[in-house]
């Protein structure tokens, strides 16, 4: 994951890391569809959308662009216009109950990215504590006073942007963490964050010991619509063929963690026009491989000798996602 990506996401994801210290997850939360915030660092700027959000979902999306070519008509219309230019259109579905990514597609790729990595840096991210910065060391306006001088100087506050306006004399709250000595490119970096009034930080100061890296806000406001739909789900995936193992046979799926239970039905392929028949199963899953175990009395009971069957996996509560098998087994 590159460093841009790395910063953009540390926008978002960070509000789910800190409830013991502040609540960012409930600032979170509280946003509304359609808030967003355009930040900058180098020579890339993106978009931050909240989509959806429930008790249980976040949904937010990333659009990416080279600074050279921001819109000058405002981030608005520019979206309005399926962005022009942008380099990456990414969608981010989060559990709020689990603090995890779960879900991740790529709208300019049109295919899903992979979520489950254990080294994922969104799943570091969820880990992270911050303590707010002492005022002590809170940077301030102006040059230090001598030694013999009390300091009577502001805190700096950075600059924020809401739809295009500057506001004036922003209240700013900052707030430090210690990102862990990984091997990714801020290993052992200290990270401030700067919060006003958004779900998002409006700054971002990234401390190594050669230099300090910025992440600024461009803009930010309301009322942002997308012309994207709502991130896809992805159906469950049959893995090779089902396996008798004494007693029971056993189906094998890749099935993403959104789904909590699956149902399992068969197809009688040697009766037309026959309704599916649904099967009692056991389900193990770890991460998104998930085992089900059918008993060989529960076959007996539902199948007749000599016919052909097709698997169909149906996910409770999503009666329009199903999978089907592509291998047929006669009983």
């Amino acid at each position: 994951m590159n460093f841009m990506r790395m910063v953009g996401l540390i926008l978002f994801i960070f509000a789910l890391s800190f409830a013991g210290a502040f609540s960012l997850k409930e600032k979170m939360v509280q946003g509304q569809p359609g808030d967003y915030i355009v930040m900058a660092q180098g020579k890339m700027a993106s978009v931050l959308l909240i989509r959806a959000i429930s008790a249980n979902i976040l949904q937010l999306e990333e659009i990416s662009v080279p600074q050279a070519q921001a819109p000058k008509e405002g981030w608005k219309a520019w979206i309005e216009k399926q962005a022009p230019g942008h380099t990456s259109w990414i969608a981010y579905e989060i559990d709020l109950k689990e603090d995890r990514l779960v879900e991740c597609y790529s709208y300019s790729r049109r295919e899903w990215l992979f979520a489950e990595d254990p080294n994922h840096f969104l799943t570091k991210l969820l880990t992270l504590s911050l303590k707010r910065t002492p005022e002590s060391v809170r940077k301030k306006i102006g040059p230090a006073p001598s030694n013999e001088e009390l300091d009577h100087r502001a805190f700096w506050n950075p600059p924020v942007v809401l739809e295009g306006k500057k506001v004036e004399k922003p209240t700013m709250t900052p707030w430090l963490g210690k990102w862990p000595n990984d091997s990714s490119e801020i290993a052992g970096c200290e990270i401030e964050l700067y919060f006003g009034n958004s779900p998002f930080p409006y700054w971002i100061d990234i401390k190594t010991p050669h230099y300090m890296a910025h992440i600024r806000t461009l803009d930010s406001g309301s009322h942002l619509n997308s012309p994207q739909p709502l991130i896809p789900k992805r159906s469950p995936e049959f893995l090779g063929q089902a396996s008798w193992k004494s007693h029971h046979m056993v189906i094998q799926l890749q099935c993403p963690t959104y789904y909590e239970k699956l149902n399992l039905f068969v197809i009688d392929l040697s009766e037309e026009g026959k309704a599916p028949i649904p099967l009692t199963v056991s389900m193990e899953r770890k991460a998104e491989i998930v085992t089900l175990t059918i008993q060989e009395q529960t076959l007996e009971t539902a199948l007749k000798r000599g016919h052909s069957y097709r698997w169909i996996i149906v996910p409770e509560n999503s009666s329009d996602t199903l999978a089907e098998s592509q291998d047929i087994f006669v009983w």
